[in-house]
């Protein structure tokens, strides 16, 4: 009972993660991010997964954190950074953000066009990003897989050999009849079938 407990336990944490990082995401066009460095430490740590939520730009403040695109990345992907604005810059043609990571010295090189800023930082989740990583890995699904496949296995095994599991009698003729073993109780889920002859 204490097993199936911390099983429904573990099931409701992991349906509620999902949920936080995938349903509400969505639920308002945001983005889920992975925090690869210490830029932002000690608001958002290393490792951390990040969910931003659209905002029109002419409501981001001084201090408000926000991901930007910053070029490209080695890989040819779109390279987001996330750090707090720390000046707007409002023109009658233009509105530009001064960036800067917590843990950084010196402010972000250049100006963030409005266009630029993909979403306001609306919640994250400390260390939750590198399990978040290994998971998406093709190892990570894998493993999840096994793990599933395991407990599975585990579960079907421990029906079958649960105590008072075969409580059919031996009629003790034909074919289907229960095995029994040497003090006369049948076996689980042992058969003696002699191919219906």
């Amino acid at each position: 009972m204490a097993g199936q407990a911390v099983l429904v336990a573990a099931a409701a944490a992991a349906a509620a993660l999902a949920l936080a990082l995938t349903v509400l995401p969505m639920a308002v066009h945001g983005l889920v991010l992975t925090v690869l460095t210490g830029s932002m430490d000690p608001a958002i740590p290393p490792g951390s997964v990040v969910v931003d939520r659209p905002v029109r730009p002419e409501l981001i403040r001084v201090g408000d954190v926000v991901t930007f695109h910053s070029g490209r990345s080695p890989g040819g992907g779109e390279q987001l950074v996330t750090h707090r604005v720390v000046a707007v810059q409002h023109t009658a043609s233009s509105l530009t953000f001064t960036t800067k990571g917590d843990a950084n010295r010196v402010d972000d090189p250049g100006r963030r066009a409005a266009s630029d800023v993909r979403g306001l930082v609306w919640f994250h989740l400390p260390q939750i990003g590198l399990w978040r990583q290994r998971l998406l890995s093709r190892a990570g699904a894998m493993v999840v897989g096994g793990l599933a496949l395991g407990v599975w296995g585990a579960r079907t095994l421990a029906w079958a050999l649960r105590p008072g599991g075969d409580t059919e009698r031996d009629s003790g003729d034909g074919p289907g009849r229960a095995v029994r073993d040497r003090r006369g109780l049948p076996l689980h889920g042992a058969v003696d079938w002699d191919g219906g002859a």
